[in-house]
């Protein structure tokens, strides 16, 4: 992808490209796969502040409509990725729609380097 991805775009990932001990315990739970792609929305983006409190996740202080779980729905414990945070250069923070999937409010932020393609909704 050459243009910069945008707030509330969709992107696909390529897991490959993600090494992160998260996405690892996600494969081993089968939630996803190593060799699958992932499509999430992009919920944040490069300099925003992410910060989840309690069960829920803000955006440069704002509300997103989507709620932290501590356990998945087979009673797996999930703990919610480490925040505060600024998202780094080139780095995004992404999100399921609808709301409950695996997504960077567990496995953290995502370097751009794993996106393999834009996605648009049809409706």
């Amino acid at each position: 992808m050459h243009e910069v991805p945008e707030r509330g775009e969709c992107v696909l990932i390529d897991l490959s490209r993600i090494h992160n001990p998260i996405i690892e315990l996600g494969i081993r739970r089968g939630y996803v796969s190593r060799n699958w792609k992932m499509l999430k929305e992009i919920g944040a983006v490069t300099g925003d502040a992410v910060t989840i409190r309690g069960n829920q996740l803000f955006v440069n202080e704002k509300p997103m409509p989507m709620l932290v779980a501590n356990e998945d729905s087979r009673g797996g414990r999930l703990s919610p990725y480490p925040t505060p945070l600024v998202l780094s250069p080139d780095c995004y923070w992404l999100v399921s729609v609808p709301d409950g999937g695996f997504d960077s409010k567990y496995f953290g932020p995502v370097h751009r380097s794993a996106f393999t393609h834009r996605s648009y909704r049809v409706f």
